[in-house]
């Protein structure tokens, strides 16, 4: 059996959250005929170099591999990766959507998938912005909004905005990033994430939230396996329609007349919430389609 070469690129920070990831990387590796060497972001460096995309690890330049799996939600190292002829999953495509919501939704509008009501804004505008929402005498809302950073993930920078009081902590939460800014969903609490592989559902898993309004399973939501209905199937089945996904997850959360609304796209998708619903081996399952697809 030929052996395959691969770069897993991690940031430093996530590789040390996602020890046992990477080892079943390895190990998963080991039994398909593929070589995987962890990479350390922070040790990159992409320039271009006498009109030629290149790429140094620790100041050298590496024996490229046969393929690369960039999980370090870095849509541009993504772009250079591909520029220097590499097969990188997820592709820069995919990696720009997952990273940033806006150009998601903008996507997704176009394929006529229900989203939730979205207003983008600089970062230089949102004070201003969040300022002009309508509120009573005493600084509450009338209508509470939903702040999320357009680079946000696992439910970090997203902020229930219901009281002007609340103004500073979510504009030193959201840092210098650029925001969406959409009406909370008066829907159970649960959202909906899809496994996808190779364009294929693999599996969902439906999450709840304990309490406040995050379901996300690091934020300590309840999670359980979900059977997509065929008009639910279709839905997703859109998103193929303009993306090659490898391995991601596709988010929605349900409205309050129980349907499914856009949510994001997950390009460094974790599984903890998969493997604890499902027995089938879903890392094994994405090496195998990557070997079947470069073999």
């Amino acid at each position: 059996m030929k052996r395959f070469k691969a770069w897993l690129i991690y940031g430093r920070e996530d590789a040390k959250k996602n020890e046992d990831f990477i080892r079943m990387h390895k190990e998963a590796g080991e039994e398909l005929g593929i070589d995987i060497e962890l990479l350390y972001a922070d040790k990159l460096s992409t320039t271009i170099e006498q009109g030629k995309t290149r790429l140094r690890y620790a100041g050298e330049i590496e024996e490229n591999p046969d393929f690369v799996l960039c999980r370090t939600r870095d849509w541009l190292l993504t772009r250079q990766l591909e520029h220097m002829g590499l097969l990188v999953f997820n592709n820069s495509e995919v990696s720009l959507a997952g990273n940033h919501k806006a150009i998601a939704y903008q996507e997704v509008a176009r394929l006529s998938i229900p989203v939730v009501d979205t207003a983008f804004c600089r970062r230089e505008y949102v004070e201003r912005q969040l300022l002009q929402a309508p509120a009573d005498e005493n600084g509450r809302l009338l209508k509470s909004l939903v702040i999320k950073s357009v680079a946000g993930h696992g439910g970090s920078q997203v902020f229930l905005y219901e009281n002007r009081e609340k103004l500073p902590q979510i504009l030193s939460g959201i840092g210098g990033d650029d925001v969406v800014i959409q009406p909370r969903v008066a829907g159970p609490g649960e959202d909906l994430r899809v496994y996808i592989i190779g364009n294929q559902i693999q599996g969902c898993v439906l999450r709840r939230a304990k309490e406040g309004f995050k379901s996300n399973f690091s934020l300590g939501g309840a999670v359980e396996p979900y059977r997509l209905s065929g008009e639910e199937e279709i839905l997703v089945k859109k998103c193929f329609e303009r993306w090659s996904f490898d391995f991601a997850g596709i988010d929605f959360i349900r409205s309050e007349k129980g349907q499914l609304l856009f949510n994001e796209i997950e390009d460094v998708v974790g599984s903890r919430m998969y493997y604890q619903c499902y027995e089938e081996d879903i890392l094994f399952n994405y090496l195998s389609y990557i070997r079947k697809k470069i073999s």
